[in-house]
C-alpha cells in the first residue's frame, strides 16, 4: 500500500504520517525530516538546500527527486510507503508514477487562516525533535528528554502567508491532476486530530 498526503505546510500531515506509519508498518518518508537532516551537513548540497529552506521556499524538483530516489534504495519497498510533503509538483507526481505504483492520495484541507494561527503556535523540542503547541504546554521544557522548547526560525507568520500562497501555486495543480484516482480522498484537517486518524483509517480500510 502507496500513499500520498497531500496538503498544506502545518495541515497536520506529519502528525497523521506518523500515526498511520505505526497502524500500517509502512515506511514514512517525510521530504521535510530529509531536507532538515542534510542542512545539518557541511556541504554544498547541504548549503544550497538550506538557502531554499531558510527562505520559506520549496526547494527545486530535481534536488527533491535525487534526495527521495536515494531515500528508496535504503527501504523495504514491500512494506509500502507513505509519502509525506512529496509530491510538492505534478512533474514531480509524474516521475514518481514511474517509480511505484500509487493507491491513495488523501488530501488534508486547512484555511490559510487557520495554518498562519498554527504555525505562529508550533515549538519543537531543540535535543528529541518532538513538536509541541506551545500554547498547551505547562512549560518551556521537553517532557520526554528535558531539552528547551524552541521555535524554528522558519516558523513566523510572513513564511506562513508564503508558503501558503506557494503551496497553491505550485502543489494544488496535482489536486487536479489526481482528482479522478480511484484512491483519492479529500478530509478535513480542521477536525480534531482523533477524529482525522479514524476518518483516514476507515478510507484505508475498505
Amino acid at each position: 500500500m502507496n500513499i500520498i498526503l497531500i496538503g498544506p505546510p502545518a495541515c497536520g500531515k506529519g502528525t497523521q504520517a506518523k500515526r498511520l506509519k505505526e497502524l500500517f508498518g509502512l515506511n514514512y518518508i517525510s521530504t521535510g525530516d530529509l531536507f532538515r537532516q542534510i542542512t545539518k551537513q557541511d556541504s554544498d548540497l547541504a548549503n544550497e538546500i538550506r538557502s531554499y529552506i531558510d527562505n520559506g521556499r520549496f526547494v527545486p524538483d530535481e534536488l527533491t527527486l535525487k534526495l527521495v530516489e536515494e531515500h528508496f534504495k535504503t527501504l523495504d519497498m514491500s512494506k509500502g510507503l507513505l509519502l509525506d510533503g512529496f509530491p510538492r509538483t505534478v512533474y514531480q507526481a509524474k516521475q514518481l508514477e514511474k517509480l511505484i505504483n500509487i493507491d491513495y492520495i488523501l488530501e488534508i484541507c486547512v484555511s490559510r487562516q487557520c495554518i498562519i494561527k498554527r504555525v505562529i503556535d508550533r515549538g519543537v523540542c531543540g535535543g528529541c525533535g518532538k513538536g509541541f503547541i506551545l500554547s498547551q504546554t505547562n512549560g518551556l521544557v521537553c517532557d520526554e528528554c528535558g531539552k528547551d522548547i524552541v521555535k524554528r526560525k522558519d516558523d513566523t507568520e510572513e513564511i506562513a502567508v508564503l508558503r501558503y500562497d506557494d503551496y497553491i501555486q505550485k502543489t494544488y495543480p496535482i489536486i487536479e491532476y489526481f482528482k479522478n484516482h480511484t484512491g483519492y480522498h479529500k478530509i478535513d484537517g480542521e477536525k480534531p486530530i482523533n477524529e482525522i486518524t479514524k476518518e483516514i483509517c476507515k478510507i484505508l480500510e475498505k
